[in-house]
């Protein structure tokens, strides 16, 4: 097949993810009389997981008519019959893909237990809601911006890190969501 050059993004992936978790727990009883006591129970609890992995990998169509194909396709393809290339690219630019999860969890119970009437009884009422929320935070990449930034091109892939003019590094970070 013909030559390839990856990126090795391995060195580039965060293995243990920052994580902050609290909780609160608060519980009751109160005795009514020698034989009944109201309890109650709150719970709550947050934990964030802030999560950093490889840059962003892009799959992009270079075809003759761009800007940068003369200098970086066509003397590494050496044909003029191919017209076209795909780039894969790693846009290290846009930082590492970033997310936070955030789960909060609320759980209450109140009841009542004792002996009345020659029964011993026990009753209570759960309450429980948990909610997580997944925050894209860096390095999401959208396809339509960073397309039209290489067509026109503000936006090229061959550059190292770093590299990319001001035009270029605008809509990689426009291009994030």
């Amino acid at each position: 097949g013909a030559p390839f050059c990856y990126f090795d993004y391995v060195a580039s992936l965060e293995v243990q993810p920052k994580v902050d978790r609290n909780a609160l727990l608060l519980s009751g009883n109160w005795k009514l009389d020698d034989n009944n006591t109201v309890y109650g129970q709150y719970v709550n609890s947050k934990s964030k997981v802030l999560s950093r992995i490889a840059p962003p990998p892009v799959d992009m169509t270079i075809n003759s008519t761009q800007s940068f194909w003369a200098t970086y396709v066509a003397p590494v393809i050496n044909n003029p019959a191919i017209t076209t290339a795909t780039a894969r690219w790693r846009i290290m630019d846009a930082g590492n893909r970033t997310t936070t999860d955030t789960t909060t969890a609320d759980h209450l119970v109140g009841g009542m237990k004792g002996y009345m009437i020659g029964w011993d009884y026990d009753y209570s009422l759960t309450y429980s809601r948990n909610t997580w929320v997944e925050d894209y935070d860096k390095g999401w990449m959208t396809a339509n911006g960073l397309i039209n930034a290489l067509n026109a091109g503000t936006l090229n892939p061959f550059l190292l890190p770093g590299q990319q003019s001001a035009a270029g590094q605008a809509t990689i970070d426009n291009a994030q969501y």
